[in-house]
């Protein structure tokens, strides 16, 4: 007894290769973030981000905390930055591009353009996570720096005042959809 298959093999490997294939920075960004200077400052700013997330910064002398606290700030400075470029990039590809994700070995193909569109936004979603989780580090790595100059924290409250908002919204909409269905 012959089983037919639901999907081509082959078309599902192209388009995955395809959907990997396309580049998330444009090629002037990535002909700089992969020089090695700008590779050694992002392992130093890494570190830097480290010590500061975990707070062991505070061990080291007065003015290697300011170092690690400036080089860590510029550091998810840069990495929200580089990410909320390949987020407007990406979309802009999806928007404006869509044929750079089409799989061009067979022109009735679709299949495997499908499934590459589908891996191009699975990347910028995931960039979008990225984003969204580095404005929160960095939030918190600022308030750091602001509390070791003397200062009140600023970030972490406008947060915290955010989610309120946001679970306000949700429980009103909620409170809405049951009324509705009582209806």
């Amino acid at each position: 007894m012959k089983y037919k298959y639901f999907f081509n093999w082959i078309s599902l490997k192209k388009g995955f290769k395809k959907g990997f294939s396309v580049p998330l920075l444009p090629n002037s960004i990535n002909r700089i973030n992969n020089l090695p200077i700008i590779r050694i400052l992002k392992i130093i700013g890494g570190f830097s981000v480290i010590l500061v997330l975990t707070e062991k910064f505070i061990y080291l002398p007065n003015i290697l905390q300011w170092v690690v606290l400036i080089l860590g700030f510029i550091q998810l400075l840069q990495i929200i930055v580089i990410s909320m470029i390949k987020v407007f990039y990406g979309i802009r590809i999806l928007i404006k591009n869509p044929e750079k994700l089409e799989v061009r070995n067979s022109s009735l193909n679709k299949y495997a353009s499908k499934v590459a569109y589908l891996v191009f936004c699975c990347k910028v979603g995931c960039t979008v996570v990225g984003v969204g989780i580095g404005i929160i580090v960095g939030g918190a790595a600022i308030d750091q720096v602001l509390e070791a100059g003397g200062h009140s924290k600023v970030f972490l409250p406008f947060m915290s005042g955010g989610v309120r908002f946001i679970l306000m919204v949700i429980q009103i909409l909620l409170v809405f959809t049951m009324k509705s269905k009582k209806k």
